[in-house]
């Protein structure tokens, strides 16, 4: 595949997977172009101090982010940014820290540690668009 300049709408699912238990995925609210499933567990609160396995997939499962050479991730500019994003979340929000992670071709899985309750917001930077 070869590489381009990709959209703003690189990222297209973002999963994460609450502790103590499998996650319930609830019922579509939208049936249109502008809502995906929610992969939340309904009556989870998403700031409690916890582990969360997050997976974050590219738009249409694209590969942006580099290619697996002799059974090693080999990442291209676009997958050397997602990582050194990666890595800033800490830098953005005081209570949290990053444990294992890997950067696929298409897709990133990590795990986040809340170490104290939050309020999610980005009041000092824009969100994150290749």
């Amino acid at each position: 595949m070869t590489e381009e300049t990709p959209s703003t709408e690189v990222f297209d699912i973002i999963k994460v997977e609450p502790p103590h238990g499998s996650a319930q995925v609830s019922s579509m609210l939208y049936q249109n172009k502008y809502r995906v499933e929610s992969a939340r567990l309904k009556d989870w609160d998403y700031s409690t101090s916890a582990w969360y396995y997050v997976t974050i997939n590219s738009k249409n499962h694209q590969i942006w982010f580099g290619k697996i050479v002799d059974g090693k991730m080999k990442l291209n500019e676009f997958g050397e940014v997602v990582d050194e994003y990666w890595n800033k979340i800490p830098d953005h929000n005081s209570g949290v820290e990053l444990d294992e992670y890997v950067l696929m071709p298409n897709h990133i899985h990590g795990i986040i540690i809340i170490n104290e309750r939050l309020t999610v917001e980005t009041p000092h930077g824009a969100s994150l668009h290749l």
